[in-house]
């Protein structure tokens, strides 16, 4: 049995075998080549997708908002921010057509939303479908025998409150759950590999936040720092083998600063920092053998290049926002975002536009690759529709 990619540009797709379904797969979701002498240690896991930015104002500030003023996407971002978004409730939709230059029907949807709770505590959950197209399956003689339709969500549920005016905690929970073969392929597969109906999975999220105001000639501004360490919990399978996968275990680390010159003239800037809490690659597997406290508390140091190479490691993300109008009518954003040539080379500058109008909100995002080679996540929008069900402006949290 052989997969064939199946796109609307090709008629002649590429046949692939059975057997590489799974690295195909991680490899459109992580948007990296399959295999470079120079990223042999690149550091992967299973469901990468959960780190793939879900909203087009992160997607246009460089993928950094960790500390950002929050919104409707603070689930994703750090629900221990949730407590200090200046309205009641809301929610916001984005959708995300992934890999654009190489396939057409690959795309990310994002449903997020939460409800302000009294003393200083909020609640917010979200939905993230990521559907990966149609992939055509082949006999070894090429013959169409069926087509699979992999898909994964994950739904999250979180809470933050508020312990001082200044600082909050918060967790997250999730259930993650990624089916990679289905239908007819998923048939023929089974016949050399024992699989799984799905891999599944549950993860949590520990947050903090910490705002402190600043005065800008006489206007409340702030500056921020965030803290998420995301998706902890228990390998995935998709076999019934013992062989089971990291999830994107992640430490991020954010700033911000938040400077509005006049009730009309507003700019923040942020800064994040993202290291994956998943072992480095051995030459031997063996790093997989590793328990998930194991894997947390030795990433730090299991580099074979040392200090080095755990630096490289180490992701960046810068972004702008400049917002106009006493409601946020028009917003301008931009970023860079970098990571480093042996351990992904994704390096990109991210732009785009936001406009409010009442308590509706619309948001683009356009992302620019920076490195030589061709990148598959060239032309990537990001579009985002949001709702506010309270337009309160206020520069502290809601008590």
């Amino acid at each position: 049995m052989q997969w064939t990619r199946t796109t609307h540009e090709s008629k002649h797709p590429n046949t692939i075998s059975g057997y590489r379904i799974f690295t195909i797969v991680l490899s459109i979701m992580l948007a990296q080549p399959l295999t470079s002498s120079a990223q042999t240690r690149v550091v992967v896991s299973a469901v990468p997708t959960l780190r793939i930015i879900p909203d087009a104002r992160g997607g246009a500030m460089g993928d950094a908002g960790i500390a950002r003023p929050p919104d409707a996407a603070a689930t994703f971002w750090n629900p221990a921010s949730l407590p200090f978004i200046p309205h009641d409730a809301g929610f916001q939709i984005s959708a995300i057509p992934w890999l654009p230059t190489l396939v057409k029907d690959i795309w990310i949807y994002y449903l997020s939303g939460y409800y302000q709770l009294p003393n200083q505590q909020a609640i917010g959950g979200s939905i993230r479908y990521f559907d990966l197209g149609s992939l055509q399956c082949t006999d070894i003689n090429g013959e169409p025998i069926g087509e699979s339709n992999p898909h994964e969500y994950a739904i999250d549920v979180a809470y933050g409150r508020m312990f001082t005016d200044r600082l909050a905690l918060g967790i997250a929970l999730r259930f993650i759950y990624s089916n990679l073969t289905t239908g007819a392929c998923r048939a023929a597969l089974s016949s050399s590999v024992e699989l799984k109906p799905a891999g599944t999975s549950l993860a949590g999220d520990i947050a903090l936040y910490y705002r402190a105001p600043l005065n800008v000639n006489g206007n409340d501004g702030h500056w921020a720092l965030g803290v998420n360490i995301s998706n902890l919990g228990a390998k995935i399978a998709y076999t019934t083998s013992a062989t089971r996968d990291f999830l994107p275990m992640n430490l991020g680390i954010g700033g911000a600063l938040y400077l509005p010159f006049n009730p009309e003239n507003k700019l923040t800037f942020t800064l994040d920092i993202n290291k994956l809490l998943v072992p480095t690659p051995d030459s031997l597997g063996q790093y997989r053998e590793k328990s998930v406290p194991e894997a947390i508390f030795t990433s730090f140091a299991d580099a074979p290049n040392g200090a080095k190479e755990e630096l490289q490691e180490v992701n960046f993300g810068i972004g702008a926002e400049y917002t106009y109008g006493r409601n946020n009518d028009f917003t301008l954003r931009a970023g860079y975002f970098f990571e480093h040539p042996e351990k992904g080379n994704r390096q990109f500058l991210t732009i785009g536009i936001g406009l409010q109008f009442k308590v509706l909100g619309l948001d683009i995002s356009y992302l620019i690759p920076t490195t030589r080679q061709p990148s598959p996540l060239e032309h990537t929008f990001r579009f985002t529709f949001r709702v506010n069900l309270d337009r309160q402006q206020q520069s502290t949290p809601r008590q």
